[in-house]
């Protein structure tokens, strides 16, 4: 066999790790630790999306019960899951840390197990790289309930890619009904692509239609049953109608009111390139933006194209009988997925892109049978990668102890605010934060009201609004954190903006005491003016 040959085809015992491969996944699993973590174990705090399930987290220890005392849309599997760890060890910021550190870790197992079924060579590591150093920082820091149903259907398709025993459909329906434990489409999502791939197979083999509809049938036993066993009792102790609105209700008729939360969000979210040139100076800004457009543009364009390049690679070309299962497999379910993303941005986009990252390398390594292109792609990555922990490393932080212990943060304005809040409160104040839940996890403060977040379109409705309106007027908190941008006259709204009683109500009871100037995360819609309101004659 020739060196190229070698390169394209992967090894005759794929569950075989070289001294390389066991040096590689050491190489990205420090990589991924050094992004979380300022050396020795300082977390690096990143706000987002994960701190919503753990401030939920924080009111299921209190006693209070999901759906029922507070909203949310989603499962309650990532609630539980740190409800857990909290109990045991503590309301410790370390912990979402580790969680995202648990997660990647999966990740590149799955990545990694899959790319040594179809790819050899150099071009084995590529898929990683390409997810990790491209896409972790600005996308994969995120211990949210996104990740763990990912995980767990990209196990069940690892399982199911080359075993058809009904012990492997067993165990694939049981991790799609943990992954809907999370999120709840997604498993749905992943049983249905699991479901297609078994129905592709039973075409090619030209077997009975009973068969199938067998196969079929112990999965969605298996999916079922662990639905109904993981989430009956937070259903029942909720109400269920309480369960059914926050899952279903709420999903098909207010989720879709925010700009990010529909399906029109595909390249709503793209970098402003002015806006960073304002804020960070020319050449800076410049830097900056292309760091975040980089991988911003990449995966929103990686992703479909890599689908429609595979479909018309293999109708004109052959492909390896003992790869086509594996490769169908993920074909399918990332095109699932992808199709599925009820938000398109390019975070989301990311979290579904495993298959299609190793879809991509197992292209090129058909299209560019090149031992010494591999090679080089591979040490750039590497070296990519090398330079952005170092940059993690060394780059200027500010280490504060909170309540939620030691932390790391990167920007000093967005310290400065955390440092401002924690003197003026202790653990266990009451506040209500309107825009995001960013203060009540590592300040251990309290949200008296039964929502962690408001927007100024029908995401937030009318009837949750008076709910939020009656909590405030009866616990009084005396500081409520307000976006900037919200504070205008009821006849300034949008139709479907119902803040306007929540700004009265600020506006009349209290006085602005602290603003905080964030730049925007990434466009020009993210604007983060974060104004702390005091109540007055507390």
């Amino acid at each position: 066999m020739s060196e190229t040959e070698r390169e394209i085809k992967p090894d005759s015992a794929p569950t075989t790790w070289s001294r390389l491969d066991i040096a590689f996944v050491l190489f990205v699993s420090i990589f991924i630790f050094l992004q979380l973590f300022i050396l020795p174990f300082t977390p690096v705090y990143v706000e987002g999306d994960q701190l919503l399930p753990v401030s939920n987290a924080m009111r299921l220890l209190d006693g209070e019960v999901m759906y029922r005392d507070f909203f949310h849309f989603a499962p309650p599997g990532t609630e539980l899951y740190y409800a857990a760890l909290f109990a045991v060890f503590g309301i410790k910021i370390w912990i979402m840390n580790v969680t995202v550190l648990l997660l990647a870790l999966a990740q590149l197992f799955l990545v990694f197990a899959f790319s040594k079924r179809l790819l050899g060579g150099y071009y084995l590591y590529l898929p990683a790289l390409l997810y990790f150093v491209i896409g972790f920082r600005p996308f994969g820091i995120d211990g949210s309930y996104r990740l763990f149903s990912v995980v767990f259907v990209l196990a069940a398709a690892l399982i199911i890619a080359d075993r058809n025993t009904t012990k492997a459909m067993l165990a694939a329906g049981v991790l799609c009904g943990i992954a809907s434990f999370f999120v709840q489409t997604r498993g749905v999502l992943g049983a249905g692509a699991i479901g297609l791939f078994l129905m592709w197979q039973w075409w090619r083999r030209g077997t009975s239609f009973r068969s199938l509809f067998k196969e079929w049938l112990v999965i969605a036993a298996a999916f079922t049953a662990v639905v109904i066993v993981t989430q009956f009792y937070m259903a029942y102790a909720a109400g269920f109608d309480n369960y059914y609105f926050a899952n279903i209700t709420f999903l098909k008729d207010y989720y879709g009111s925010d700009s990010l939360s529909n399906t029109f969000a595909y390249l709503t979210d793209l970098p402003d390139l002015a806006a960073y040139r304002s804020n960070y100076g020319s050449s800076s800004g410049l830097i900056r933006y292309v760091r975040v457009a980089g991988p911003t543009l990449f995966f929103y364009a990686a992703i479909p194209a890599t689908y429609i390049a595979f479909f018309i690679y293999r109708r004109l070309r052959r492909v390896d009988k003992d790869q086509d299962s594996a490769l169908m497999c993920l074909s399918i379910l990332g095109l699932v997925f992808f199709i599925g993303v009820s938000a398109p941005t390019a975070l989301r986009i990311y979290h579904i892109s495993i298959p299609a990252m190793i879809l991509l390398v197992w292209l090129l390594s058909r299209l560019i049978r090149s031992t010494a292109f591999a090679k080089a792609a591979v040490c750039a990555f590497s070296i990519l990668g090398v330079l952005y922990c170092v940059q993690r490393q060394t780059v200027a932080n500010v280490t504060l102890e909170l309540p939620g212990g030691k932390t790391a943060f990167l920007a000093s304005n967005v310290a400065e605010k955390y440092s401002w809040l924690a003197a003026e409160t202790k653990p266990n104040d009451a506040i209500f934060e309107a825009q995001h839940p960013t203060f009540y996890f590592p300040l251990h403060l309290k949200n008296p009201t039964p929502f962690y977040l408001v927007r100024d379109n029908n995401y937030t409705p009318a009837f949750q609004m008076a709910q939020l309106m009656q909590a405030l007027g009866n616990s009084r908190p005396r500081f409520i954190i307000w976006q900037g941008s919200w504070s205008k006259e009821a006849a300034q709204r949008n139709p479907g903006d119902n803040l306007a009683p929540l700004w009265d109500y600020i506006r009349s009871n209290y006085a602005l005491k602290k603003e905080f100037h964030e730049f925007g995360e990434f466009t020009k819609n993210s604007e983060r003016d974060i104004e702390i309101w005091e109540l007055q004659n507390h």
